[in-house]
């Protein structure tokens, strides 16, 4: 634009109604100057060379926008843009399609940039949560709570192995320290493989950092189970109101381990299964009192069984069953929502709680209540063997061939055992007065 003044720009700009107005420079060829209402562009007109392979013909034409005019991007600036522009058009090269792919992978990392684990974690159950059991929901919903609150807040492209290591690690470490085994870190860990390949299948990342992820090492399989002492100190801490723990809640922990069951049956117990008065059949070995276990599909414990229960059972679960708020013919211990049960991590929760507050032995977790039935129920006065005890925890006895053909159920045996049982806690607690009543009115009532 060879003697371009400010006089001739205005002139020009006086002039735009006859339409947009074009300085163009006598120096650079193609490189003009548009004059808008508000301000004024610099932009470089040009053709590829050659023919178009697809149509063969000519290249039609084009326009780069090298930027407003400004005082840093005046005549000279203007012309070293256009210079560069036009060696890549002799080249073949179109610098407007460059830019365009240029522009479109910065969206693709800033994408990247913005999308998080915590994104991460909804698309993908989003993707893939119709496919799972019930079972697999329940436990995924944890898991994946785990890994967006340690985790959530990183970008994908951010995550490294060494991250996903440390929050295995610190997993463990917690849960150790909580009195677990840490044996939920092996499925977090395959989720976390699951989730990043799922990332990866999805060009959302290159390399998942979850390959081959170790797997950090956990405490060796747990042997707590609690002295008479610490029976005594934990019966305690389950009869009387402790830091805002529901009466329901202490009821199920004590059913545990008067009756040896996991806390995840005796939490999902609902009214129709238990038959708190008996059977009048004298044709029966056994017609007392008991409870119909509900097998799981999925889990270890996949089939119902009966189990036999003693008379300080079946006062816990006439106690659970007059509390108020609960729905008839529904779950014996309700949770929070409207006709569920109880949680496991609620129970687990309200055990942490009074374990940190001393107020049950430390070191211990719920599931040692169960264990420490199973240990003491071979030293009791019963004649039992120890199929018995299995059979009572619900493990499998005898041969694959056995079970086919044993299909009874034991009820008298195990009775013996978990009636001795509750004779023993009741001595530990000191009430054995209660428990030598309550039988004598289950005999005789």
């Amino acid at each position: 634009m060879a003697g371009v003044t400010k006089e001739t720009v205005n002139a020009a700009w006086r002039n735009r109604a006859a339409g947009p107005p074009l300085l163009r420079d006598d120096v650079v060829r193609g490189l003009v100057l548009a004059l808008g209402d508000r301000h004024a562009t610099w932009r470089l007109e040009y053709r590829l060379p050659g023919l178009n392979p697809e149509t063969q013909t000519r290249w039609p034409n084009r326009a780069l926008t090298l930027g407003r005019l400004a005082p840093d991007l005046h005549l000279a600036e203007a012309r070293q843009l256009a210079r560069e522009a036009k060696v890549k058009v002799a080249r073949g090269i179109d610098p407007a399609d460059e830019r365009k792919a240029a522009i479109a992978a910065q969206l693709v990392e800033t994408a990247a940039a913005v999308r998080t684990v915590q994104s991460l974690a909804a698309a993908y159950v989003d993707a893939r949560s119709g496919h799972w059991r019930p079972a697999t929901a329940r436990a995924f919903k944890g898991d994946i709570r785990e890994i967006t609150e340690a985790l959530g807040a990183l970008p994908l492209t951010k995550v490294t192995r060494q991250h996903l290591a440390h929050f295995l690690r610190d997993f463990v470490d917690r849960k150790t320290a909580e009195g677990h085994r840490g044996t939920r870190a092996e499925r977090l860990r395959m989720l976390l493989g699951s989730m990043f390949l799922f990332a990866v299948e999805r060009d959302w990342i290159e390399i998942s950092p979850a390959q081959r992820l170790p797997l950090p090492a956990r405490s060796s399989s747990r042997r707590r189970t609690l002295s008479a002492e610490e029976v005594l100190v934990a019966w305690r801490a389950l009869s009387e109101p402790q830091l805002g723990i529901g009466e329901g809640l202490r009821l199920l922990l004590k059913l545990s381990l008067v009756t040896g069951q996991r806390i995840g049956a005796v939490a999902l117990t609902r009214e129709p299964d238990l038959d708190l008065e008996g059977q009048d059949d004298p044709d029966l070995a056994d017609s007392g009192p008991r409870w119909l276990i509900r097998g799981e599909a999925g889990t270890k414990a996949d089939h119902d069984r009966a189990l036999p229960l003693p008379p300080l059972a079946v006062e816990m679960f006439r106690q659970a069953l007059a509390l108020p708020g609960r729905k008839d013919g529904g779950h014996v211990f309700r949770g929070k929502k409207e006709g569920a049960a109880l949680s496991q991590q609620s129970i687990s929760r309200a055990w942490a709680v009074l374990r940190k507050a001393g107020r049950v032995p430390a070191g211990t977790t719920p599931h040692d209540l169960r264990r420490t039935a199973r240990t003491w129920w071979p030293d009791l006065a019963h004649d039992q063997e120890e199929r018995i005890f299995e059979r009572i925890l619900g493990h499998a006895v005898g041969t694959n061939v056995s079970r086919v053909y044993d299909r009874a159920l034991w009820l008298s045996q195990q009775r013996k055992v978990l009636d001795a049982w509750g004779r023993k806690l009741a001595t530990i607690a000191g009430g054995g007065a209660l428990v030598v009543g309550l039988a004598r009115e289950a005999l005789h009532g």
